[in-house]
């Protein structure tokens, strides 16, 4: 908002965008309406228009102040983790990683639709693009307190599918999510190149012969 508020003002649209990530969380998009905002944060609707310009800014600040939640999480475990180390092992470092990524304050169910849901607002997805780093960086700092070689993009994505396959089969998200991790970091170690998320590709049998 360009124009100057006052204190109670920014009180206030603080409290709409809490109410609006909070629906945001446990709705999806759709959920996220000036009216609904102010209901809930027990504002007049009419007032909405003195701190927004329209729906679509309300939504961008409540998918900001999401995805500053999550990485504050995140944070905060990636400090006890190197706070613990060296004694952090293998079996620590993947309570680390689940509760960086479980904890959350929605429920995981609304958590994960907020998210798949995201990809069809761009206003949302942008947000969620902007504030990814500070999410990726509490990971690589938990992997490297284990010096687990795999970059936080690729352990994120075996987290997420743990965890969307576990709320799909109502199964326990914490014990897949385990097993998943247990058996990735198990893999034989690989030399991450520039632009790899995954394990290094095996050398071609065509390419060894041609140095022989």
């Amino acid at each position: 908002m360009a124009q100057q508020m006052t204190a109670k003002g920014h009180h206030r649209r603080q409290k709409l965008i809490q109410s609006a990530a909070s629906l945001l969380s446990s709705g999806g998009p759709r959920a996220v309406t000036m009216r609904a905002a102010a209901r809930l944060a027990d504002l007049s609707p009419s007032s909405t228009v003195y701190y927004f310009d329209d729906r679509e800014e309300l939504l961008a600040e409540a998918a900001k102040l999401n995805i500053r939640a999550w990485a504050h999480i995140a944070e905060a475990i990636a400090d006890e983790a190197e706070n613990h180390h060296p004694e952090t092992g293998t079996d620590e470092v993947i309570e680390y990683l689940i509760r960086a990524m479980i904890s959350r304050p929605a429920p995981l169910l609304g958590h994960y639709l907020e998210l798949i849901s995201a990809g069809d607002n761009e206003t949302i997805s942008t947000a969620y693009r902007a504030g990814r780093g500070r999410l990726d960086n509490a990971i690589s700092r938990i992997l490297a307190v284990a010096k687990i070689p795999y970059p936080a993009e690729l352990v994120i994505a075996v987290i997420d599918g743990g965890i969307v396959t576990a709320l799909s089969e109502g199964r326990d998200p914490h014990a897949t999510v385990e097993t998943l991790l247990r058996q990735l970091i198990s893999l034989p170690a690989y030399e991450p190149g520039p632009d790899s998320i995954g394990p290094a590709p095996p050398h071609s049998t065509e390419e060894e012969s041609t140095k022989r």
